[in-house]
């Protein structure tokens, strides 16, 4: 601070009297600016807080899908069981359908049943053929489905 010029004029009553004043020294000066932010106060402990919790939630995330993954496969596995039982159910049912239609044919032979019965023995036949591959393309299926659920596919 300093080297203050003043230049005025002052009036006496009968006059004005310029006057002009010279201020010349020099007075060290040094500033500093410090700061509290106050609106900020505990906001590191807010997001310390906010990161515990984020984690706690990806934990239980993970958690609820290693359960729902468990189900998935437990669920195929059981798919994979009911198809098999479903073929030889189906097997069952060609052996049956194979084993009616030959007795038809050879009554029909013997000319003891007619020709409508053989024909309904033999769509029965091809009934029980159809459901046995229909089970094993639904077994596939389900093997896929199981080993995709396992991871090993």
């Amino acid at each position: 601070m300093g080297n203050i010029d003043l230049n005025t004029s002052v009036n006496t009553g009968k006059g004005t009297i310029p006057v002009n004043y010279e201020m010349d020294f020099s007075i060290p000066m040094a500033m500093v600016a410090v700061r509290i932010p106050i609106t900020e106060w505990g906001a590191g402990s807010q997001k310390i807080k906010k990161a515990r919790l984020e984690v706690r939630n990806a934990e239980l995330d993970l958690a609820q899908n290693e359960r729902l993954l468990t189900m998935e496969a437990r669920q195929a596995a059981l798919n994979l069981r009911e198809g098999y039982m479903l073929i030889g159910s189906a097997r069952l049912s060609v052996e049956h359908a194979t084993e009616s239609l030959r007795v038809m044919r050879q009554r029909y032979d013997l000319q003891m049943c007619s020709l409508g019965d053989l024909l309904d023995a033999h769509a029965q036949w091809q009934r029980a053929e159809s459901n046995l591959i229909e089970a094993k393309t639904q077994y596939k299926i389900h093997e896929t489905e199981y080993l995709r659920a396992t991871g090993n596919l």
